[in-house]
């Protein structure tokens, strides 16, 4: 049996998503609404055969999609002024900053702790 296909997470597919979007010349709300399935469509899950142009494929577990349907909809309002050319909000400039030390896939090592001292004395 085959290892179970790898779909890249749904901020992944939303970032490729709307710069295809913008491509197609879509409005953000078009974007949205094709992106994350609302008004009652179901969600397209990473297991489905032939999913929309445009639609989020979901984790099949249910924990991962509620988790991640949270983040993406919380959101919205930053994607909204991203796409729309407009500038970042402080709040969202803190979180671009220190977002990529936020995700840990190994324990930290020595290399680790400079990088993070270095990035601090530069905020």
């Amino acid at each position: 049996m085959a290892p179970p296909a790898q779909h890249p997470s749904p901020l992944e597919q939303l970032y490729t998503l709307a710069r295809a979007a913008r491509l197609r010349g879509l409005t953000f709300d078009e974007f949205w609404a094709e992106a994350r399935r609302p008004d009652g469509h179901r969600l397209v899950r990473v297991s489905d055969p032939d999913p929309p142009l445009g639609a989020i494929r979901w984790p099949t577990d249910a924990k991962d999609r509620v988790t991640w349907l949270g983040a993406i909809d919380g959101t919205c309002e930053g994607w909204c002024r991203a796409y729309e050319g407009e500038e970042p909000l402080t709040r969202e400039l803190a979180v671009l900053r220190i977002g990529p030390f936020l995700e840990v896939s190994e324990p930290a090592d020595e290399d680790d702790a400079s990088d993070i001292e270095a990035l601090m004395a530069v905020a």
